[in-house]
């Protein structure tokens, strides 16, 4: 009877090893379409396909880069290296604004917007309280660097929808990262690496705005990583409901703040090393409405404020919730740029023209045991690194370290002598790098 016991047990945690790490390598892939409310159907958008469908163009420096984002046409805009704006004419100030039905996606690891953000929001009258059928909408901006902003470095306003902003790495601004505000709606902003900084994301500019943002405001926040960003991750005015789960917070004075009858969903966070990872009651303003579920607080000073009902995501789209204990390895491997390689549909061959001239393929099989074969192309000879990473980030295995020709290569790695998990593997050429997950199960 005892061993029957014992092997039902064991049979039990073998499986439920597998349906966990088997979601954890989902969510690791990276998708090519948003999770959360920028993929919802509304307004008269089908979900958020940026420039999909359109002509594909490489941006080089700033005029180019500025024609293709006020452009009408249907565009994915891949930046390439550097491009340093001057700061805006118009009222958005600093800000440079996008047309509707754009994707902006970084080439590699090394693209970068200095000095000048992002807006995606015409400036219309104050006193419009519908959204108007002209409202800029479907963007998508990844795997870019802003710095150093004289505003915002992203800035979302004036009933924009649909917008998807994901694997960027925002720190410097003069004000927010990444503010959506007066309207907006239909949103996600996910696997950012966002640091050190002070006011983070604001969600509701003011309470002057609430005619045009009760009702709306309907933005997921999810696998960000936000590192010494002190306040505002996000602030909420409003909105209902807004969800935000599995994001990585640490070195904060607080994470949320919900006010105004605002309504938020948080769960499946990692809260770290701050004052105040949730609040209602904030700054003198009317009492917002949160609830919490599965989150897990290391080292915060004051307990989690609840308050009322929210309505549920869950209502709109469906998502997986990783478990908040391994969202600091998770959100640490996957946040940020250089970790996705043609994403939103992009065929290999339309980044021929740039640095990042490289294929790694998913390896194969994978799940494997106890070797798995790992492929990849190069349109050009280069020095590559091939490393295989646990999920801290630490090397424990060197495949390839030197000069490649042209052509498709493959490499064996063996996990004998390893324990049963997530790895990473992760190549590197030049500056560049690209990393895949692999599981390993025994």
């Amino acid at each position: 009877m005892c061993k029957k016991i014992f092997f039902v047990v064991l049979l039990f945690s073998a499986c439920y090893s597998f349906v966990y790490s088997q979601s954890l390598l989902k969510n690791l892939e990276f998708e090519n379409s948003p999770i959360g409310f920028a993929s919802v159907n509304g307004w008269g958008q089908n979900g958020t396909t940026g420039g999909e469908g359109g002509k594909t163009v490489i941006a080089t420096n700033e005029a180019e880069f500025l024609n293709y984002i006020a452009s009408p046409d249907t565009l994915i805009i891949l930046v390439k290296d550097t491009i340093k704006l001057t700061p805006g004419t118009s009222a958005a100030g600093y800000m440079h604004s996008i047309a509707s039905n754009k994707s902006i996606i970084g080439i590699g690891s090394n693209a970068t917007i200095m000095t000048g953000g992002l807006n995606i929001g015409q400036l219309i009258d104050d006193n419009i309280i519908t959204p108007p059928a002209n409202a800029v909408h479907n963007i998508i901006i990844r795997n870019l660097s802003l710095r150093g902003s004289g505003d915002d470095a992203i800035n979302v306003q004036m009933f924009a929808h649909h917008i998807w902003i994901d694997h960027n790495d925002i720190t410097g601004a003069r004000d927010g990262l990444i503010d959506i505000k007066r309207g907006s709606n239909f949103i996600t902003v996910s696997w950012n690496y966002c640091h050190h900084h002070n006011k983070t994301w604001l969600l509701g500019r003011d309470n002057a705005d609430s005619l045009q943002d009760i009702g709306r405001l309907k933005v997921t926040y999810h696998h960000n990583f936000c590192d010494s960003t002190k306040t505002r991750t996000p602030r909420v005015r409003y909105g209902e409901p807004v969800h935000i789960f599995n994001n990585y917070y640490t070195r904060q004075n607080y994470a949320v703040a919900s006010t105004d009858e605002a309504g938020v969903v948080v769960e499946g966070n990692y809260f770290q090393l701050m004052d105040n990872p949730l609040r209602v009651d904030f700054d003198g303003e009317p009492l917002g409405k949160a609830i919490e579920r599965n989150n897990y607080c290391d080292s915060t000073d004051n307990p989690m404020q609840m308050r009322g009902t929210v309505e549920e995501p869950s209502l709109y789209y469906s998502y997986t919730l990783d478990k908040a204990i391994d969202i600091p390895a998770i959100t640490r491997a996957g946040a940020g740029v250089g970790k996705i390689t043609a994403p939103n549909g992009i065929a290999s061959e339309s980044l021929s023209k740039s640095k990042t001239d490289y294929v790694l393929c998913q390896n194969y099989p994978n799940p494997f045991n106890p070797s798995t074969i790992i492929s990849y192309e190069l349109n050009t000879a280069s020095r590559v690194k091939c490393s295989v990473l646990n999920m801290l980030g630490e090397e424990i295995a060197v495949l390839v370290n030197n000069e490649k020709p042209a052509g498709k290569h493959q490499v064996l790695f063996s996990g004998i002598g390893l324990p049963s998990g997530m790895y990473l593997c992760q190549m590197q050429i030049g500056n560049n790098t690209v990393t895949k997950k692999m599981l390993l199960l025994k």
